[in-house]
């Protein structure tokens, strides 16, 4: 049985491939790691610029959930790429307990991937 937040996450990942498949979002997820194969996260962004706020959804108007300054480390379970095609933008998934599904998002051209 399936818990809440298992429940959510993969409501939200099923939404967003199925959005992907019919071209209305487009997304790229790494399969490095599923987050039941280890304990620590798949990927880790460190801040680099700027002042950037973690969002609920990958785009500015969505609620702000936390702002994050360099050299800050953010963790990602699922690794997920999205590109906000009314902004321009490219936003990449991180964790965060304030998101209603665990999920935030944030600027990718504000972060790197160092693992």
């Amino acid at each position: 049985m399936m818990s809440t937040r298992q429940s959510v996450v993969a409501a939200t990942a099923l939404t967003i491939l199925a959005a992907s498949a019919q071209g209305l979002l487009p997304v790229s997820a790494s399969a490095e790691a599923s987050p039941e194969a280890s304990n620590r996260p798949a990927c880790v962004y460190q801040v680099t610029k700027g002042n950037p706020g973690v969002y609920e959804k990958p785009t500015r108007i969505s609620t702000l959930l936390k702002r994050k300054r360099p050299p800050a480390k953010l963790d990602s379970t699922y690794c997920m790429r999205y590109k906000n095609e009314e902004e321009d933008r490219w936003y990449v998934s991180v964790d965060i307990k304030k998101a209603q599904d665990d999920i935030g998002w944030i600027r990718a051209d504000r972060v790197i991937r160092i693992r």
